[in-house]
């Protein structure tokens, strides 16, 4: 007679016959959020008695005369159906704190209902976007490096908390890597010229090594060969060395230039157009000759 075929339906809470009355009176106990009973005849489905909000519903029948059958509201009754919102429907959202605001706010959140029971997502996006979960094992940082964090919680079978892999989660918070902005200069700020085939004591630069000093991002230029020269910002500085000439630019705070002394080494500065670049040069060794009217090269 009772039934736990329909969508939603459970097992009936309590079923009691009374038989000390002149008939025997059956009572059903259908509990649940939302819970009530379907009452069924041969004609189907006649309806269904409600909880009233109180998450209990009772449906009497009583034994007809001839006992044949079981009656209520007139008719005979064949069959009965408890149903209710599953308890794992019901987690209170409040069992799960949550950032809401700041740099840890999880910035996006879904409910969806798996098999019957609530489940919900949580999304962190941002450079190295993780999510700091605290549960009854601890707490634990989950993220994967690609820029967008995930951590699902499904309600529990009470209606009682929110788990994850058997553990009850408390609390999720969203947060990214906070990078220094002295170390996102970009390389091209800074343009490294080839050798100039038409300067016979043009070269190609050596060495461009990035670095970090002090948390701040580096680059350190080298120009090797005779005395070499490195030129920055078209002639309005130089670096020369007898062997190796060494340039070090670093990031500025702001992550807008490399600088060299406090000087930005950059394609534009404050007040006039330069040129722009890091320039290799091998200077020419020249000696004057003995009649004191032409320099010499190599003799000639």
């Amino acid at each position: 007679m009772i039934r736990t075929d329909g969508g939603g339906a459970q097992k009936m809470e309590d079923d009691t016959t009374v038989t000390t009355g002149a008939c025997a009176v059956r009572t059903f106990t259908c509990k649940g959020a939302q819970a009530s009973i379907e009452i069924f005849t041969t004609a189907g489905s006649q309806g269904a008695i409600d909880d009233g909000g109180s998450g209990i519903a009772t449906f009497t029948v009583t034994c007809n005369g001839a006992g044949t059958g079981w009656e209520a509201l007139g008719l005979i009754v064949t069959a009965v159906e408890c149903s209710a919102v599953p308890v794992c429907r019901t987690c209170d959202a409040a069992h799960l704190m949550k950032t809401t605001t700041g740099a840890g706010a999880i910035f996006d959140e879904q409910t969806t209902f798996d098999t019957g029971c609530a489940v919900r997502t949580f999304t962190c996006m941002g450079r190295m976007a993780k999510i700091t979960v605290t549960s009854g094992a601890g707490m634990i940082n989950v993220g994967d490096g690609t820029g967008t964090a995930t951590y699902v919680v499904t309600c529990n079978a009470d209606g009682t908390g929110w788990t994850n892999g058997g553990q009850t989660v408390t609390a999720v918070e969203c947060s990214e890597t906070v990078v220094a902005a002295c170390t996102q200069c970009a390389t091209t700020l800074i343009t490294v010229d080839p050798a100039d085939p038409t300067d016979p004591g043009s070269k190609t630069m050596d060495t461009d090594m990035p670095g970090m000093t002090g948390g701040c991002s580096t680059r350190t230029f080298t120009c090797t060969g005779s005395s070499p020269v490195i030129e920055i910002n078209g002639g309005a500085a130089m670096v020369t060395n007898a062997v190796t000439a060494t340039l070090v630019a670093t990031c500025n705070a702001a992550g807008s230039a490399w600088e060299s002394n406090g000087a930005p080494v950059t394609e534009l500065n404050g007040m006039s157009e330069f040129d722009n670049a890091v320039d290799g040069i091998v200077t020419l060794a020249t000696t004057c000759d003995a009649t004191g009217m032409f320099w010499t090269y190599m003799g000639a």
